[in-house]
């Protein structure tokens, strides 16, 4: 999926600006998966402290050369279709961001009660370019429980993609602006003293540390499919199920079993009676969980003595 995600982005600039995120356990793969991008194209996080930091990190970086330059934020597990619509809509947001100094996420019409993702009030329609409507963002609430999202779907709040677009310029500002815990040790990056910035952070999403706090937050409705497959019971959706409904991946024995998540490296999984259920195996390590639950594993591992979390967790 990284690659699918960076051959969307070569459709958009040339490999050098492009930009890969990531944590150092990712650093190997991530280089021999994409050839073609420059050295210079591999952020490597001396710390793992979440979107906030890593955002703040490579727009530091992007601002610095040209703080007008405008910045596309692409997670690598978004499934896109057909990516020529969402290509044009970028398009049009790049051209709304000529003359409004805003913060833009892609909302999409939920389909579902969905607690792991954001949730967006939509405002008032301020610009349309093209077939495209801008809207103004009233409120961003990430990840609320089940009967919050129950009132905002009621409300018509729409998922937030996770799709960013912004001026560099711009987003540093909205830094200072709204998150302290983040831009008192930006002079650390001004010394090009990375280590440092990340060893005196706090981990915090984007969606926690600046969108929810700002208010120069815009949004367009996405006019294509768009799914987040974080998630073990994502793959339901976006993988080839068998007749009941279940994702199985590795040798498996399924009986009277409905609607659930298997993987399997290699040791043979046999279920009976079971459904809506996510069950994983990774080397010495076995996940049984609910697919309600799959979506919140950070409470799982932060509850976990660092031994029960495995070698490669």
């Amino acid at each position: 999926m990284i690659v699918d995600t960076v051959d969307r982005a070569l459709k958009l600039v040339p490999p050098e600006r492009i930009r890969i995120l990531a944590g150092s356990h990712l650093n190997e793969s991530l280089r021999s998966l994409l050839p073609e991008l420059p050295a210079e194209s591999f952020k490597i996080e001396p710390q793992v402290r979440g979107t906030a930091a890593a955002l703040t990190w490579a727009s530091w970086d992007i601002y610095n050369l040209d703080p007008e330059a405008v910045i596309l934020s692409l997670h690598a597990d978004h499934i896109i279709k057909p990516e020529e619509k969402f290509l044009s809509l970028v398009g049009d947001i790049v051209a709304v961001l000529k003359t409004h100094d805003l913060l833009f996420t892609i909302s999409v019409n939920p389909d579902r009660e969905e607690t792991g993702y954001g949730y967006i009030e939509p405002g008032d329609c301020f610009a349309i370019q093209g077939e495209t409507k801008s809207f103004k963002v009233n409120s961003f609430k990430e990840k609320p429980d089940l009967e919050s999202v129950k009132e905002y779907l009621k409300k018509g709040y729409l998922w937030n993609s996770g799709i960013f677009i912004w001026k560099a310029k711009v987003f540093i500002d909205e830094i200072y602006s709204t998150t302290p815990e983040i831009s008192d040790f930006m002079f650390y990056l001004s010394q090009n003293r990375p280590i440092d910035f990340f060893e005196h952070i706090p981990t915090m999403t984007v969606d926690e540390g600046i969108l929810e706090r700002s208010s120069r937050i815009a949004t367009v409705l996405a006019n294509f499919q768009w799914d987040d497959v974080g998630t073990w019971s994502s793959l339901t959706r976006v993988r080839e199920t068998d007749g009941n409904g279940n994702a199985v991946m590795g040798n498996c024995e399924l009986l009277d079993t409905k609607n659930s998540v298997i993987y399997s490296e290699d040791v043979t999984f046999i279920t009976y009676g079971i459904q809506n259920l996510v069950l994983i195996q990774a080397g010495d390590v076995i996940l049984a969980t609910t697919k309600n639950l799959a979506a919140d594993l950070k409470t799982l591992l932060n509850s976990l003595p660092d031994s029960s979390a495995g070698p490669d967790s």
